[in-house]
């Protein structure tokens, strides 16, 4: 599912998407292309806004930030600028997480991403820049996966991943958004 809109903007989250979690990415304007997704949830003394993720990216660039969003708990959310900025056009982009790219013999972001494993094992080495960054296995909340290594520098570091399972490339603090450039290598295991 894809919505498109321009500036500041509440996007009603359909009924069909609640009840599990999505992958959602987005590109931005030329100026601008980074913004906040943002929620109303519900906590003790009301409602909260929390910020779920930056998103955004050049049309023509590859490996923007993807994060994983679960609908249960708020029924829109809101793009909202990232300080001292404006929000052009945009365009979100929600899919299932059995949808997104698998992971190849050399695989580069600029940001988070969720990535699928062949159906074969294999060991996956992980190079991250100068801001580090975490590579977790499984999907959900952070909590629900397992870190497979991670640092707040650069680092590189090989681990063995199972077959058909996800990736997780998150950003030195575990969260979702851009990040300094990172690379995967996968190699079936013998």
């Amino acid at each position: 599912m894809e919505v498109t809109g321009r500036g500041a903007r509440r996007v009603r989250i359909p009924p069909e998407l609640a009840g599990r979690v999505w992958v959602v990415e987005a590109t931005g304007g030329l100026l601008n292309p980074h913004f906040w997704l943002v929620a109303d949830t519900p906590s003790k003394h009301g409602v909260r806004e929390e910020r779920l993720c930056m998103l955004g990216g050049w049309p023509w660039q590859k490996g923007r930030p993807q994060a994983l969003i679960d609908p249960a708990s708020f029924r829109d959310v809101r793009t909202m600028a990232v300080r001292h900025n404006r929000i052009g056009r945009w365009r979100l982009t929600f899919r299932a997480p059995e949808e997104v790219e698998s992971v190849t013999a050399e695989s580069r972001g600029s940001g988070s991403r969720i990535l699928r494993t062949p159906d074969r094992p294999g060991t996956v080495t992980v190079e991250f820049g100068r801001a580090g960054g975490e590579l977790h296995q499984g999907l959900g909340r952070r909590r629900n996966t397992e870190l497979l290594t991670g640092h707040h520098g650069p680092v590189t570091h090989t681990v063995a991943v199972p077959a058909d399972s996800f990736l997780t490339v998150r950003d030195g603090q575990g969260g979702w958004g851009p990040m300094m450039p990172w690379t995967l290598r996968w190699s079936a295991s013998d």
